[in-house]
């Protein structure tokens, strides 16, 4: 019964003559044994050292090494976008982190200035009328500048300007900063303290100066590095020491001036065409002066000698005009008492 018949009859017998003959035909082939083997292709001619050597992509229409040298710097489409892509990637990942730096840097100065923020606060609640209607002027001002100031120490100091530093580390340069920004008031009051009194000013030295910058640059490669009491009192004694030599060289560098000063007055009142008596007395009236005083005790003594000159001068002038009038009458026989007597007793000749 069909395929599934136990019948030992050809099953083929009823099928189509032609479609028995190619049944027959493709079975011949599994009797027959393997096939032979049929030679092998001939191999490809070996390329030339020419198109071995040539270097062009498979843009170029001529593969075979012409025009090699106008696609030396050919880059595929898909690299460039690829490449382009990562840069732009680069650089958003840069802004962003640039960006984060900056709100970290705001923030950080808002906590250091938490006293002036309170300030403000509590002028708003327990402030007095007309501060509050000023809207509290005063605080607000205390506050930005606080502010202000806190963020440029922050960056001027490096905070979160190196990779991969510890919080601790971060930290201490914040409270650095907030230590140099009251240290900064301190000054600025001591200066208008001194000016409302009528004294010199005191010099400070710059308050972000190598050394409190330094606190936090080598903390950065030395991360227990801190300015302990002995430390400070270090630094104090070598800035101590430091301003006594400008005190030293600012001394002798004025009794170099006021000695080649005083030379010259000496040449000077060498010169002058006054008596050595008059000299001497001029030495003793600038003797216990100094500075200012001694430059202008001087001006006056050469308008007093000049003013001196000045007078006998004209003195003179005076004399011989009336020496002059006297020959003049004498000549024209108008002659009188008092030119006989500056004769006799004046020797006017």
């Amino acid at each position: 019964m069909g395929w599934f018949s136990s019948s030992s009859d050809d099953p083929s017998k009823n099928l189509d003559p032609q479609l028995k003959e190619f049944l027959d035909q493709e079975l011949s082939h599994f009797r027959a044994g393997p096939p032979a083997v049929a030679n092998p292709p001939p191999k490809a001619p070996e390329p030339t050292q020419q198109t071995t050597q040539s270097n062009v992509p498979r843009e170029s229409l001529y593969q075979d090494g012409r025009y090699a040298h106008l696609w030396k710097t050919y880059q595929p489409i898909n690299e460039v976008e690829a490449r382009f892509s990562t840069e732009r990637e680069q650089m958003s990942e840069i802004s962003s982190t640039l960006k984060d730096q900056v709100g970290a840097v705001k923030k950080a100065a808002m906590e250091n200035c938490s006293i002036e923020d309170q300030a403000i606060n509590e002028c708003y609640k327990s402030g007095t009328w007309m501060d509050r209607m000023m809207m509290c002027r005063k605080e607000n001002k205390a506050f930005n500048r606080c502010w202000t100031m806190q963020t440029q120490f922050l960056k001027a100091l490096g905070y979160l300007g190196v990779a991969g530093r510890d919080p601790e580390m971060e930290e201490k340069v914040q409270m650095h900063a907030d230590r140099l920004y009251h240290q900064m008031l301190e000054q600025e009051r001591l200066i208008k303290e001194a000016k409302a009194r009528g004294e010199q000013p005191p010099d400070f030295d710059n308050v972000l100066s190598g050394d409190n910058v330094a606190v936090t640059k080598d903390a950065a490669n030395t991360k227990a590095r801190e300015l302990n009491a002995e430390a400070q009192r270090q630094h104090a004694a070598i800035l101590k020491k430091k301003f006594e030599e400008q005190q030293q060289e600012k001394e002798a560098e004025r009794k170099r001036i006021e000695a080649q000063r005083r030379e010259a007055e000496k040449k000077e009142i060498e010169s002058m065409p006054i008596s050595a008596t008059l000299k001497s007395e001029i030495e003793g009236r600038l003797k216990d002066r100094h500075g200012l005083d001694r430059d202008l005790e001087f001006r006056a003594i050469k308008a007093e000698i000049a003013q001196r000159q000045e007078i006998a001068n004209n003195s003179l002038a005076l004399i011989e005009k009336s020496k002059a009038n006297m020959l003049a009458r004498r000549e024209a026989g108008q002659q009188t008492m008092g030119d006989r007597v500056k004769r006799w007793w004046g020797g006017w000749d």
